[in-house]
């Protein structure tokens, strides 16, 4: 029980508590960018929690966690880029006279 009322008191436990309290709201969105993003700011804040632990960095869970946001991003873009296509005028960015 110390441990636990411990994370609350320490700024870098806040990091890995707010990084699962933005991930678990990321699963409860049902719009596909706002759920990225939000997942991958939790994401950043659990990088900087394995940077930050009194320990020293954390390098194979910065580079696990890494490899999701990584992820994460990849299906945004593609998110993005579906409703690009679908957008009214996006013809004119696909001939390129939108710029």
């Amino acid at each position: 029980m110390g441990e636990f009322h411990s994370a609350f008191g320490d700024p870098v436990g806040w990091l890995v508590i707010s990084g699962a309290m933005l991930q678990t709201l990321a699963h409860l969105i049902r719009d596909q960018v706002t759920l990225r993003a939000v997942l991958f700011s939790g994401t950043l804040l659990y990088i900087a929690y394995y940077y930050s632990v009194p320990t020293g960095p954390l390098w194979p869970a910065i580079a696990g966690t890494s490899l999701i946001a990584l992820s994460s991003m990849i299906g945004l873009c593609r998110v993005l880029a579906v409703r690009l296509r679908r957008a009214p005028n996006s013809h004119m960015f696909a001939q390129g006279q939108g710029s």
